[in-house]
């Protein structure tokens, strides 16, 4: 707690005044980076216009964000809380929240292009998914790798979703 104080630039008394304990510190760590994600979410998901490719700006923005330092701190968080302890289970509920809200956002420029709401969510999901596990498998080597795999599957949905499509970028 003191080297977290001597970080931060605030005396430990300080520190203490707004975190009580270390749980208290992690949760707002956590709610933090889960602010930071949804805002850069949400822009991303206002930028899009109707001649944009939703497949390839979703793809982006997942990977943008599991690409982030912010992304492998919260993985680090999440990975040492055991899900029974009220750090594992805030982390799990901010999750879901997180997942629902980005989800919330990308779903009108989906629906609007004629896709059902669950293959809408699915589509949503499936890239989001995909940018998870290659940010995870790869995380040294962020490089045209993933980028080919993302390609790959965004090629896929658009022949499964021709109605979602537009000229990739």
């Amino acid at each position: 707690v003191a080297a977290v104080a001597k970080a931060a630039g605030v005396s430990p008394g300080g520190h203490l005044h707004h975190f009580q304990t270390k749980d208290a510190l992690v949760v707002a760590v956590l709610e933090r980076i889960s602010e930071r994600a949804l805002k850069k979410a949400e822009e991303d998901a206002a930028r899009i216009d109707s001649c944009d490719n939703p497949l390839a700006v979703i793809a982006g923005s997942a990977m943008a964000f599991y690409r982030s330092t912010e992304f492998l701190i919260y993985l680090d968080i999440h990975l040492s809380a055991r899900r029974e302890t009220r750090i594992g289970a805030k982390a799990v509920e901010i999750l879901v929240e997180q997942r629902q809200a980005i989800e919330g956002m990308w779903l009108p420029h989906l629906l609007t292009r004629g896709l059902s709401r669950a293959q809408a969510q699915n589509v949503i999901r499936t890239l989001w998914s995909l940018a998870r596990g290659l940010a995870i498998s790869s995380a040294p080597q962020a490089d045209a790798d993933e980028t080919d795999v993302m390609e790959f599957v965004r090629e896929l949905l658009a022949q499964a979703l021709p109605e979602c499509t537009c000229s990739y970028p």
